[in-house]
């Protein structure tokens, strides 16, 4: 027994499809998919390009609500669907379907395996054989159709009990029971009643005159026997000609053709004379030109085949047999050359590829070299301005520790500066005061004194050179900081570049191999070119030396039919005698039977005027009715046994169906109704007897509220209804066995709150047991409410 395969949906490719004019790809992934967009953004035309790629149909098309050339954007000049589904432990297919408004339509489907397939049939059957469903079980389990999901939601019990028939596939039986119309067989009878009435009146009123049109009937009948015994003579006459032209059978089609044949062969040996000496010249250099192109396809062992070839008259035919072989395995070769050039240009293709991967990693780290040959250039510009850290070190040091000495010595300076300044004013008052400091006398001259020194050392130039100092110190701090920073940025980027560095030497290797590939590609190339101008001239040689064989044949054969026309003319001439004569016969054998048709026509005539053949039509047409109206009796009695035996087997089906179905959707509302008011929901089968139709069955949805059953849509809202109706489209998705590993479903439940949606769409992969849902809807909302969902958006195309 074959394994059962999920298959999934992984990639969806429309372009020119309804409203998709530019090319749009569609990622699925397992799990929950939300199509999310507004009316007329295309997500029902999504789900119908998903049916199209695998069935090259839609509900839609086959239905006739519209043609295959409104499927096309009107922007666009033809449509393309591509869909990627993974089969379980095979791996990817791909189906793509392309139909353009000029009638073009082709498919193309790709395995996993390498395979590609092109023919409709095949692919047809190949994508029914690994989805385990065709197009009706498609739409009536995995794509769930909001025409069917209208019609059992709001149409009448009759018509919902159809729907639920096509969706089991039983819908054949209901539609054989319309076919057998018991009306109309009655209605045809009460017809035949009336007729077979009229024609027995009729009946008795021609009786009266039958007996006197009879006589002359036969007076009419004699004279036309008289007529059939000369036509009986003139026939067996035309009977002796026709046997001796018996004897010529054959002889029309043998001589048309021989004639034919022999003025062929005229114009063909009518030209220029063939004689063996050119075809042997001619073989002749063919072998040149055979050791040539052996030689340079290194075939020894044809060559040694060739070598000791001798051509005469007597071994022309042989040397050109062994020539087409020679030349087979020449060509063989050929074709094995060019193979191993398509070979070397796949693995250039591979190299290019490779080198293009390396050049983008290159380009992605190029930003890091660049930085860290930055880094690199100004740290080489501060160790020449400034020296390196070392220097640096030792020079911020010094700096430091004369910094500190001039600020001792401009404290000091200020300090004595005060001191002096405050005894030169005491001297000018005192003219002579102690130093608070050392003690010392201190005279006038001290004030001349102080103002000399002040000249010679300035506390602003000491301030001045500290400042400096100071400036030139946070430089070099600054600098030596940079140049850490710099260091640790190119540690940092060290690796990058010696990834960089390897790359760089990777593509100059991938470079070398590439010029090397194209190298050899051309010189082979320029050699199988040479080669393939050889072949082809040795093989128009031995096409030449073929026709002048053949010509010398057609000459002996032109001898032959030359004699056979002679003798197959004389004949001929016979044959044109006899068939004059079977014509004269056969025009005598047309003037009799014009008479005796004369003769019946005018015995018809006098029936017709004396009623005798209407008597005959009448009471043969009364035979007629009354069969028919026996058998119509018959007809209607089997007809109801039918159409009981029919609706039989009918509830007989429907029962079968029901209990599954109705399982699954007490499963359904007990794992995804979030409310209380809805008890259990069952689907049934109940009969009900119609005196004018018998015996009758139909479907019976009902809901349990506040403990009793009640008929479906007479207590429920219509998010109710339509999330019942959901629940027994799933049924029908378990009850199907395919392989499909997903469903689709187009806006389920459009009448229902934002939370009980949420409900049903984040557990109805698990309760459906599928790896994959796809389903669409309106609501932003929902979908972001819901966790680890795959969220297509669509937007309105103006």
């Amino acid at each position: 027994m074959k394994k059962e395969l999920a298959v999934l949906l992984r990639r969806v490719e429309v372009e020119g499809f309804r409203c998709f004019r530019d090319k749009r790809v569609f990622d699925f992934k397992d799990g929950l998919n939300i199509i999310v967009g507004p009316v007329g953004s295309g997500k029902s035309s999504l789900f119908e390009a998903i049916e199209y790629g695998f069935f090259g149909t839609t509900f839609g098309l086959r239905r006739r609500v519209y043609r295959r050339e409104d499927l096309v954007n009107v922007e666009s000049s033809g449509l393309r669907v591509l869909v990627e589904f993974e089969v379980e432990d095979e791996g990817v297919y791909s189906v793509e379907r392309i139909f353009t408004l000029d009638g073009g339509e082709k498919v193309h489907v790709r395995t996993p395996f390498g395979e590609t397939f092109s023919k409709k049939s095949i692919v047809d059957e190949m994508l029914r054989e690994l989805l385990g469903l065709d197009v009706f079980e498609y739409e009536r389990s995995v794509s769930i159709n909001h025409v069917f999901l209208f019609l059992l939601t709001y149409g009448s019990p009759s018509t919902r009990s159809r729907v639920i028939d096509s969706l089991l596939g039983i819908d054949a039986v209901y539609k054989i029971m319309r076919s057998l119309n018991v009306a109309e067989i009655r209605r045809r009878i009460k017809d035949i009643e009336g007729e077979a009435a009229y024609l027995r009146d009729r009946l008795r009123v021609l009786e009266e005159r039958r007996e006197g049109i009879e006589r002359q009937i036969e007076e009419k009948l004699k004279e036309i026997d008289v007529k059939k015994r000369l036509l009986s003579e003139v026939k067996k006459d035309l009977e002796d000609v026709d046997r001796r032209l018996s004897e010529f059978k054959g002889l029309d089609e043998e001589y048309h053709k021989v004639r034919v044949l022999y003025e062929i062969l005229s114009r063909e040996v009518a030209g220029r004379e063939i004689n063996v000496e050119e075809i042997v010249l001619e073989l002749e250099r063919i072998r040149v030109r055979l050791g040539r192109i052996l030689n340079a396809l290194l075939l020894a062992d044809e060559a040694e085949r060739l070598e000791p070839v001798v051509i005469r008259e007597d071994t022309i035919r042989d040397v050109v047999k062994l020539y087409r072989e020679i030349l087979g395995a020449a060509w063989n070769t050929y074709e094995e050359f060019s193979s191993n050039i398509k070979y070397l240009k796949g693995e250039l293709e591979k190299k290019q590829f490779l080198l293009q991967e390396l050049e983008k990693r290159i380009i992605e780290l190029e930003p890091d070299v660049e930085e860290y040959r930055r880094a690199e250039a100004e740290l080489e510009r501060f160790y020449k301005k400034y020296g390196d850290e070392s220097t640096l070190r030792n020079e911020v040091e010094r700096l430091g520790f004369e910094l500190k000495r001039l600020e001792a010595k401009n404290a000091l300076m200020i300090c004595v500066s005060r001191i002096r300044r405050f005894l030169a004013k005491e001297v000018v008052k005192k003219k002579e005061v102690e130093c608070p400091v050392c003690g010392n006398k201190v005279s006038a001259d001290f004030e001349k004194k102080f103002r000399e020194d002040r000249k010679k050392e300035s506390i602003e130039n000491v301030e001045r050179e500290i400042e400096d100092m100071k400036e030139r110190l946070e430089e070099l701090k600054r600098v030596l900081k940079e140049i850490e920073e710099l260091k640790v940025l190119m540690i940092e980027k060290e690796d990058k570049l010696d990834i960089y560095d390897e790359l760089s030497k990777r593509r100059e290797e991938l470079l070398s191999e590439i010029q090397r590939l194209r190298s050899e590609i051309n010189e082979s190339e320029a050699k199988i070119r040479e080669i393939g101008v050889e072949l082809s001239r040795v093989e128009g040689g031995m096409k030449l030396v073929t026709e002048n064989i053949r010509r010398l044949e057609r000459i002996g054969e032109f001898e032959n039919i030359k004699k056979k026309y002679s003798e197959l003319s004389r004949k001929w001439a016979e044959y044109k005698q006899l068939m004059e004569n079977k014509a004269r016969l056969e025009d005598t054998l047309r003037k009799i039977e014009t008479e005796i048709k004369l003769l019946e026509k005018e015995l018809a005539g006098l029936s017709s005027r004396d009623v005798l053949a209407e008597y005959s039509e009448v009471s043969q047409r009364l035979n007629e009715v009354e069969d028919e109206l026996n058998r119509l009796k018959t007809l209607e009695s089997l007809v109801l046994k039918a159409r009981n035996a029919y609706r039989e087997v009918q509830t007989r089906l429907r029962m079968e169906k029901v209990n599954e179905i109705s399982s699954f959707m007490r499963k359904v509302l007990a794992e995804l109704y979030p409310y209380s008011d809805i008890e259990d929901v069952r689907l049934s089968v109940f009969e009900r007897f119609d005196e004018r139709k018998g015996r009758q069955s139909m479907y019976l949805i009902e809901a349990k509220i506040g403990g009793e059953w009640s008929v479906f849509s007479s207590k429920l809202s219509d998010g109710q209804k339509s999330f019942i109706m959901m629940a027994l489209f799933l049924g029908f998705f378990k009850n199907i066995k395919h392989n499909a590993g997903f469903i689709l479903l187009d806006e389920p439940l459009p009448n229902i709150d934002v939370v009980f949606k949420e409900r049903v769409f984040s557990r109805i992969k698990d309760i459906l047991g599928v790896r994959q849902v796809l389903l669409t809807t309106q609501s932003e909302d929902i979908a972001s409410r819901l966790g680890d969902v795959n969220i297509i958006f669509l937007k309105r195309l103006e």
